[in-house]
């Protein structure tokens, strides 16, 4: 024992790296971005509220097979009326025409 009441201790080299590796702590946790926020930073597209009410919409299914998502859409298609059209903030514009040179 030392005078400043420490005590010397042999270790073997993994040993010692298992010590030191338990004083480290973990990386800090991102908030991981919802599909949702990401649509809206990257598009623009507001999918958190309703666009009638202002109210907060809530995910009940996520359907990723491409034939029922493909079913799904022309049924729609067929039967619901457009009453609310997507609004996309990306201001699309017809591209630019050509200048006439004189």
């Amino acid at each position: 024992m030392h005078r400043d009441g420490t005590t010397p201790i042999a270790l073997e080299p993994l040993e010692l790296m298992a010590r030191l590796a338990a004083l480290v702590p973990p990386p800090p946790r991102h908030e991981a971005m919802s599909w949702a926020r990401r649509l809206k930073r990257v598009f623009g597209i507001e999918i958190e509220a309703c666009l009638r009410c202002g109210g907060p919409l809530r995910i009940i299914a996520s359907i990723e097979q491409p034939e029922v998502i493909a079913r799904i859409l022309s049924y729609l298609e067929r039967t619901a009326p457009v009453q609310y059209p997507p609004e996309l903030s990306l201001g699309a514009r017809a591209p630019p025409m050509p200048s006439a040179l004189p």
